[in-house]
């Protein structure tokens, strides 16, 4: 199957947990824990802008995305699940 390696040009900083792209938009962790600056992003890829941003969630692994829905695992062991539109 092809795929595209994507060059994004806005600025986030996904380094600890893997995005994952659905339907036109790319949802992950942005920051890094040992700096402080730690949350949880939607960005859409058409126009490259940052749609939501959570500052109060650590670095998490999206699981999940079901109904609208993300199931994140946080790397302080909680579980949380959000609106994919929050």
């Amino acid at each position: 199957m092809p795929y595209e390696i994507m060059q994004p040009r806005f600025p986030v900083g996904m380094t600890y947990a893997t995005p994952v792209a659905v339907n036109g938009f790319i949802y992950g962790s942005d920051g890094r824990e040992d700096m402080g600056s730690e949350g949880y992003k939607c960005v859409d890829l058409e126009n490259e802008r940052v749609v939501w941003q959570q500052s109060d969630l650590p670095i998490c692994h999206t699981i999940a995305i079901e109904n609208s829905q993300l199931l994140l695992m946080g790397i302080d062991g909680s579980l949380r699940l959000i609106a994919a539109d929050s």
